[in-house]
């Protein structure tokens, strides 16, 4: 695991489906407030200013098809995603 940012913008995070290790690939565009280009559509960065959680809002989004089918989704979900162990 690495904690440098890649400069191509594309991030690999593994996660688990059914118990098999999973990688999915996401690059580093957000979707955008529509009159405010500085402030993201969903989630936001960490006070730090880190994007860990945009990130795997997107990787979560990717794998159920788009950002609407997550809407009001339970955190429980990506959290056995990430660590595959029961939440």
């Amino acid at each position: 695991m690495t904690q440098e940012y890649p400069s191509n913008g594309a991030v690999i995070v593994k996660g688990r489906i059914l118990g098999r290790e999973t990688l999915v690939a996401v690059d580093d565009w957000f979707p955008f407030l529509k009159n405010d280009a500085k402030t993201p559509m969903l989630a936001k960065a960490s006070p730090s200013g880190g994007l860990w959680g945009a990130f795997l809002e997107k990787v979560w989004a990717k794998l159920n098809g788009n950002y609407r089918f997550i809407e009001g989704g339970w955190t429980a979900e990506v959290m056995r995603f990430i660590s595959g162990a029961p939440t």
